[in-house]
């Protein structure tokens, strides 16, 4: 009797034969996996980051609320109350990582570890090189100019720098990242993890910070990180499974666009809440969840056709489907 050959889900990891499953690009789906990733090469408006920037304008306004009620007039400088600030935040963009990935999410372990490496190198390299090295508060307030070329070409070149290196040399090569979309998810789990150490730091070392514009600072900060690390994650995704194409080519442009989305939307940030020697919070937020809104939305636009270019166009037949995959079809009694 001939034995009936088999290929393996790449989702599920169960087995399945001829009539069943399909192939698209050069990875076998059973029939559930199969439809799942046909659904996951449509835009989708709930995976654009609309939501989770909506949650983070009411986590704004509940702090600004909570602590007027309690008729707390800033914001303590402890580690106690800068991390649960800083881990908020971060922790619903965290659910928008996951809402990306349907098709085969990544191993929480995987995630939090590039979160957790990437605070770790802002705190060793970018934040010790701002302050200690280029020294910049004593200097990028003087003009226009200057407060560019601080928020840009060195505060934003570092932390795109760590978020680079936290995936570049660790994930990126791994068998772990099989589709596009895990450059964004990646990318954005590591500058998360910066954004929950320099918004922890934040809090610590600015006495008298007022409950409301200490809340918008925070989460303004952490929008931008997710905004360039979308940029940075595409570029990744792009690098990954372009074939042919220029990796390298992708993975320098991705970089340099996401440090000018890091500095610049920074700077425009805090430009649209300057009112002379004063701060407008309310300005400054919704003026962060507007760029940050608008670069998600294009963002999941293109992944979703990088999604499709990389997924669809696969055998549309078992025959087929079993012929690409070097296995022969029963023939029936030998």
């Amino acid at each position: 009797m001939a034995t009936t050959p088999q290929l393996r889900c790449c989702v599920c990891h169960g087995y399945f034969g001829p009539g069943t499953g399909d192939v698209i690009g050069e990875r076998f789906f059973c029939d559930e996996h199969h439809q799942r990733a046909l659904s996951v090469v449509e835009a989708d408006w709930t995976r654009s980051g609309l939501s989770e920037t909506l949650l983070s304008l009411l986590f704004v306004l509940t702090i600004g609320m909570l602590f007027g009620h309690l008729h707390y007039s800033a914001i303590p400088t402890t580690f106690g109350a800068g991390l649960p600030l800083a881990l908020v935040p971060a922790l619903i963009w965290f659910a928008y990582i996951y809402r990306q990935d349907r098709l085969e999410p990544e191993p929480l372990r995987m995630v939090l570890g590039v979160a957790a490496l990437g605070g770790l190198l802002a705190y060793a390299v970018a934040m010790p090189l701002t302050e200690h090295v280029f020294k910049i508060d004593a200097w990028r307030h003087g003009s226009f100019l200057s407060n560019t070329v601080a928020s840009v070409l060195i505060v934003g070149t570092l932390q795109q720098l760590c978020v680079f290196l936290a995936v570049r040399f660790t994930v990126y090569d791994s068998a772990e990242f099989d589709e596009p979309i895990d450059g964004v998810v990646y990318c954005t789990a590591a500058s998360l993890g910066i954004a929950v150490v320099l918004n922890t730091a934040y809090v610590l070392t600015h006495a008298d910070l007022m409950p409301y514009a200490g809340a918008t600072t925070i989460t303004s900060s952490t929008l931008v990180h997710v905004a360039s690390a979308a940029v940075l994650g595409y570029a990744f995704g792009r690098a990954r499974f372009e074939r042919p194409g220029p990796a390298s080519l992708w993975l320098a442009s991705g970089f340099v666009a996401s440090v000018a989305v890091n500095g610049g939307f920074h700077e425009i940030v805090f430009t649209a809440g300057a009112r002379g020697v004063g701060f407008s919070p309310t300005a400054s937020l919704l003026t962060a969840g507007l760029l940050v809104a608008t670069v998600l939305v294009a963002m999941n636009q293109l992944i979703t056709e990088l999604r499709r270019e990389v997924l669809v166009g696969g055998a549309d037949d078992t025959d087929e489907l079993f012929e690409r995959s070097g296995l022969e079809l029963p023939r029936g009694e030998p």
